[in-house]
């Protein structure tokens, strides 16, 4: 009986269709690239093209990777910047680092993915204040040493700030802020 109802379950798992909620943003996306500064951008398009999201950095060969201030671009062939990250839950944003000392987030900026600024090499971040949420290891093993809250965040998710041993620094601007596990540890 056990048996018999171990493969019924996995009959349905296998015959029946997932279907994920995509909104504006297509779900298997066609990866574009964009150069500037030395840097090289991998993004995609929102399924009515009228947004981008940035989905790796990389630096050019030969080109400068140390910064004063990195300000991520707002606009990429005309179209608003509006999320970072997302290609994939086991990728993060920078492959390669960048070495800065300040990294700037534009206001266009609406969402940030897992991971998105894992193993980013810069001391201080600056978001937008409109971000809401501190996504699942954003900052996992960052030099990031100083780091100002955005004013509507309210939550810091699961290893937020995971590793980030040189963290000295951290603003919070709510005191009903919800912690995920390990969001500093």
């Amino acid at each position: 009986v056990k048996s018999m109802l171990l493969m019924i379950v996995i009959v349905l798992c296998i015959s029946t269709p997932v279907q994920a909620k995509q909104g504006k943003w297509k779900k298997f996306a066609k990866i574009h690239q964009y150069e500037a500064k030395g840097m090289v951008y991998d993004y995609s398009y929102s399924r009515d093209k009228k947004e981008v999201t940035i989905l790796n950095i990389d630096i050019n060969v030969g080109a400068k990777n140390k910064f004063k201030t990195f300000r991520l671009p707002s606009k990429i062939k005309g179209k608003k910047v509006t999320k970072i990250g997302g290609w994939c839950n086991d990728e993060y944003c920078f492959r390669v680092n960048v070495n800065c000392d300040t990294f700037i987030v534009p206001n266009t900026v609406k969402t940030l993915h897992r991971g998105c600024f894992k193993a980013l090499n810069a001391k201080k971040v600056v978001l937008p204040d409109h971000i809401k949420t501190i996504p699942m290891y954003c900052f996992q093993g960052s030099t990031v040493r100083e780091f100002k809250m955005p004013k509507k965040v309210n939550k810091i998710e699961r290893g937020g700030f995971y590793d980030c041993q040189k963290l000295k620094e951290i603003s919070l601007n709510s005191s009903t802020m919800q912690l995920g596990e390990n969001a500093f540890w």
